[in-house]
C-alpha cells in the first residue's frame, strides 16, 4: 500500500503534496528534477478510478501561487507538485500520487480524504459542534477544577429575580437559616393571591 503522505478534506482546492525523486541507481536524491526533464510524467488515482496524467508546469518560485501541475525543487531531492482540484473531489476515500522520470525513481504516495476539516484547530469543521474554543463566548462549556462554571452559574443566576403574574420578589441576604431581607414592590401582592388561612400568622404556609 502507498505511504501516507498528507490527509485533507473532500473538496479541498489548490492544494500541493510533496515528492521525493531518488536516482534509479544508487537511490542518491536527484536535485536538478524540472517541469521537463526527459521522461518526466506524473500523475494521480483516486480510489476505484484510473491513472489521470499531469501536464506538469513550471514554478518561479516556491512562493508561488497554486498552479496545476506546478512543480519546483524544494531541496535534498523533495519537490513541489500543485494538484488539479478534481484530486480532491468528494467520492472517494484516497488518491495516490506518483510518476516516472527517465532514470530515477519518484516516490509519491496516498492522500487519505476525509470529510471532516483536519486544519480547524476548534471544531474539525464539524457543523454540530459550537464554533468557538472551550470554555470561550459560543463554546462548549467546561469544567475548571470539575466545578462547573458558566460564568459562576450567570453570576449566582443574577439575584433570583422573578417577576410573573405580578410578583417580584428579590432576596438581598440570606444568613444562616435566616432570610434577612426580601423585597417587595408596591402592591405586588394581592390579597388574592394567597389561599383562604394560607399564612398562620407565624409566617408558615
Amino acid at each position: 500500500m502507498a505511504s501516507l503522505i498528507d490527509i485533507v478534506k473532500k473538496g479541498s482546492v489548490d492544494r500541493a503534496v510533496t515528492l521525493r525523486i531518488i536516482d534509479s541507481t544508487d537511490g542518491t536524491p536527484e536535485t536538478g528534477v524540472v517541469w521537463n526533464s526527459a521522461g518526466i510524467d506524473l500523475w494521480y488515482r483516486r480510489e476505484g478510478s484510473a491513472v489521470v496524467s499531469i501536464t506538469e508546469a513550471t514554478l518561479a518560485a516556491l512562493t508561488t501561487a497554486h498552479t496545476d501541475g506546478g512543480f519546483l525543487h524544494i531541496s535534498h531531492g523533495e519537490y513541489r507538485f500543485d494538484l488539479p482540484d478534481a484530486a480532491f473531489a468528494t467520492g472517494a476515500q484516497h488518491v495516490d500520487i506518483g510518476g516516472t522520470v527517465t532514470g530515477m525513481v519518484v516516490i509519491g504516495g496516498r492522500v487519505r480524504l476525509v470529510d471532516y476539516d483536519p486544519e480547524d484547530a476548534v471544531r474539525l469543521g464539524l457543523t454540530a459542534m459550537p464554533p468557538n474554543a472551550a470554555g470561550a463566548a459560543g463554546g462548549i462549556p467546561v469544567s475548571a477544577a470539575g466545578g462547573l462554571n458558566l460564568d459562576d452559574i450567570k453570576t449566582k443566576t443574577d439575584g433570583l429575580n422573578f417577576d410573573g403574574n405580578n410578583v417580584l420578589c428579590d432576596v438581598m441576604a440570606m444568613n444562616t437559616g435566616v432570610i434577612a431581607s426580601i423585597n417587595f414592590s408596591t402592591g405586588a401582592l394581592a390579597a388574592d393571591a394567597f389561599a383562604a388561612n394560607s399564612l398562620d400568622g407565624k409566617g408558615n404556609w
